[in-house]
Parts: structure tokens; C-alpha cells; sequence
């Protein structure tokens, strides 16, 4: 009995000694793999400029005060010289009427559409009406109450519409009610005639209501007077105007952004080439074209980018932190250290596939401090010959050669 007991431990122990041995094995292989596999994915590098930049517009500010103005133009409508852009009233029983005559109109115009003979009809009109009420859900959703507004005064002229051809007594009722609108206007307008203002654009360009004080101090002008990187900042750091108006007129589509950069940084903008610019205040970034590379006094370069887009977003701009992109290069991403160049000079990496070692030349499109942009070369081979993202490339100390067994 005694000697059984003694030969169940032995067995025991020496299965403890199998398992702890496997154990540390299995721990020893795990720690000292020959060979890493590294999932790669398609990627962009960028090489950009940071810095604190400057939006440059020419401007005209309307700085004729007044306490009570209704807008005849929208925020970043183009406008012409001369045109009418707001109206300024001697007190709010004016402005008042002078919606009530706005309304007026709208609604002189619903009516007009309805009894028109050459307006919509049968198959026609049901369709437009239904592709109105569907435009109008989707706007709504977006909260563009403007556009909204615009499409319920369709909408509006759809039902008088389809109302007037069905039914005599609503052709009635319209006629009527077109003849009241007119009256009313007529009383409307005779009684503010004296009791309003017009106010005009100076010259045709951009409307825009926002007034920061910087209208006739960081302008094209002044910033072709620029000498130094001191004289740069001191430019944008001035103290406003205070401006008493009702809005600007920009004068012309055409924007700038300016930034000072060192001689090493300038060498990547090249004139006339297109830059990707990101602003902190826009979720957007915009296309630019560098305009200018000026050499100042203190051994910095002034660099200037145009573009003729995106006015409407940059109207409240002036300094901006920005990341300009000169450089983009998109392909795959891979460790650096997947790379290897074979004994004929051939620049590629190794991928698995199954169980096997697959070269893959690549050509070095772009880097990082960790990694590469890559893509292979255009040779005409079939495409498993290329590097593709998804793919696992091989990082390993030891030698490689195409088919051989690494996992």
C-alpha cells in the first residue's frame, strides 16, 4: 500500500514536471519569435506648415448708423453697385408695415401662380408638389430655415394652385383676396413713404453684416507694406476701428492668407502651385494657390496664398492657426522596419502568404519617423504581385527569401 502511494507521486510529479516544462517552452518560443507579422492598411503622410496665418479680403465698410434697418439682401449675397441693401426706418411701427407689405407681396405672388393659365396642371402639378413637400422635409431636417421658407412659399402656390382649378368658388375667393393684398399694399406704402431710408452698396462685390474694425486696416495695401516678420505681426495685432454701421461690402471673391516662414520651410512652396490649407475656426479645409514668396528684411519670407472660393465661410475670419499641407502622398503604410533591399538594390517587403515569405517590391512614396508610404511599381505583373492593403508584411532580424516557411 505503502509503496503504491509512493509510485502515484512520482507520476504526479513527473506530469507537474511535463506540464511546467511545456509552459516554459511555449513562454520561451512566444518571447523569442524569429518573425513578427504586421497587418498594414491603405494611409496618407502629409508634410505641412503650422503657423499662425492671416486672412487678408478688401473691404468697404457701410458705416452709416442706424438704429432700425430691414436687410434687402442676405448674408454673403452678391451685390450690385448702387443696389439696395437695406432700408432704415424712423421707428418699428415703420419696419412693421414694411413686412406687412413684404407679406403682402408673397402673397400677391402665390395668387398670380394659382390663376395663371400657363401654370402647372393635372399629372404635372401633382408631381411638382409632391417633389416640393418632399424638398421641404428634407431642408427642414437640416435646420436651413431660409431655404425652408423659400420652399413653403412653392408649396403655398401648389395648393392655391390645385384649390383654383377644382373648385369655382376658390377661383372666388382668390380674385378677391388678390385684389385686398393690392389695396392694402397701396395704403401700406403711402404710409411709410416718408418715414424710410435707403440704403445702397458703394461698389458690387460680397454683403456681409459683420463688422470687426479690421475693414481698412489688414488689406491687400497693407500687407504689400509689409518688411519684417515684426511688421507682420504688429499687423494683425492692431486695435480695431470701432465701426458704427450696418455691414461691409467685400469687393471681390478673391481672398488671402498670408503667413512668415523661414528659408528652409519656403523652398516647399512653389508659385503658383495648389495648397491644402486647414483653418482652426473651419471644419473644412480649402484649396489655395500660392501667390507670392516675398524675402523680408530680418532673412524671413513672406508667403501668400489666393483663392477665389469659400468667401462666404471666411467672411468673419482675420487670425487664423492654420496647417498648410504642400505635400500629400497616399499609398500603403508600413513599419519601417518591414523594409528590405534585396543584393540586386530591389527596395520592397516581405508579406505572408499562407504559410510562406512573398516579396513584394515597392517604390517609397513618403515617411514618417515610423513609417513609409509605399506602392509597387507599375511592371505589369499580376495584381497579387502588389502591395495591398490588408496585407501582413514580415518583420524579422533573420534572412528571407521568397517561399520560405515562416509560420
Amino acid at each position: 500500500m505503502k509503496q503504491n502511494t509512493i509510485l502515484t507521486k512520482v507520476i504526479i510529479g513527473i506530469m507537474l514536471l511535463f506540464v511546467l516544462s511545456y509552459i516554459l517552452f511555449s513562454l520561451y518560443r512566444e518571447l523569442n519569435k524569429p518573425y513578427e507579422f504586421v497587418r498594414v492598411y491603405h494611409g496618407v503622410i502629409e508634410y505641412s506648415l503650422e503657423s499662425n496665418g492671416l486672412v487678408v479680403r478688401d473691404e468697404v465698410p457701410i458705416d452709416e448708423a442706424q438704429s432700425i434697418v430691414g436687410y434687402e439682401v442676405d448674408e454673403g449675397e452678391k451685390v450690385g453697385a448702387q443696389q439696395v441693401i437695406a432700408t432704415a426706418y424712423n421707428n418699428q411701427i415703420y419696419q412693421n408695415k414694411q413686412h406687412e407689405v413684404t407679406q403682402l407681396q408673397n402673397q400677391i405672388d402665390q395668387i398670380s401662380y394659382a390663376i395663371d393659365n400657363k401654370s402647372l396642371a393635372g399629372i404635372t402639378l401633382t408631381q411638382e408638389s409632391r417633389s416640393v413637400q418632399a424638398e421641404l422635409q428634407s431642408i427642414a431636417s437640416t435646420g436651413n430655415y431660409k431655404r425652408a421658407y423659400d420652399e413653403m412659399d412653392d408649396h403655398k402656390k401648389m395648393v392655391l394652385r390645385r384649390a383654383y382649378l377644382e373648385s369655382e368658388e376658390a377661383e372666388a375667393q382668390l380674385g378677391m383676396k388678390f385684389l385686398q393684398a393690392r389695396q392694402e399694399i397701396i395704403e401700406l406704402e403711402e404710409s411709410i413713404q416718408n418715414e424710410t431710408a435707403q440704403i445702397i452698396a458703394p461698389q458690387a462685390g460680397v454683403f456681409s453684416s459683420y463688422l470687426d474694425g479690421y475693414e481698412l486696416l489688414i488689406t491687400t495695401q497693407s500687407l504689400a507694406e509689409v518688411d519684417s516678420e515684426e511688421a507682420f505681426l504688429k499687423l494683425g495685432n492692431q486695435e480695431p476701428i470701432g465701426l458704427e454701421g450696418i455691414g461691409k461690402i467685400v469687393t471681390s471673391f478673391d481672398w488671402k492668407l498670408a503667413v512668415v516662414t523661414d528659408e528652409e520651410t519656403v523652398k516647399n512652396f512653389k508659385n503658383n502651385w495648389n495648397v491644402k490649407v486647414r483653418f482652426s475656426s473651419l471644419q473644412e479645409s480649402v484649396k489655395m494657390r500660392v501667390e507670392e514668396k516675398r524675402l523680408l528684411e530680418d532673412g524671413k519670407y513672406l508667403v501668400v496664398m489666393r483663392a477665389n472660393k469659400s468667401i462666404l465661410e471666411v467672411l468673419k475670419l482675420r487670425q487664423q492657426e492654420v496647417s498648410i499641407v504642400f505635400q500629400s502622398e497616399e499609398g500603403v503604410r508600413i513599419p519601417k522596419e518591414a523594409l528590405r533591399v534585396r543584393e540586386d538594390g530591389t527596395v520592397g517587403v516581405y508579406t505572408v502568404t499562407g504559410y510562406r515569405a512573398e516579396f513584394k517590391p515597392v517604390t517609397v512614396l513618403a515617411e514618417n519617423e515610423d513609417e513609409y508610404v509605399v506602392e509597387t511599381p507599375d511592371t505589369g505583373r499580376k495584381s497579387s504581385y502588389r502591395i495591398r492593403s490588408n496585407d501582413e508584411v514580415i518583420i524579422t532580424t533573420m534572412e528571407l527569401h521568397q517561399g520560405k516557411v515562416v509560420r
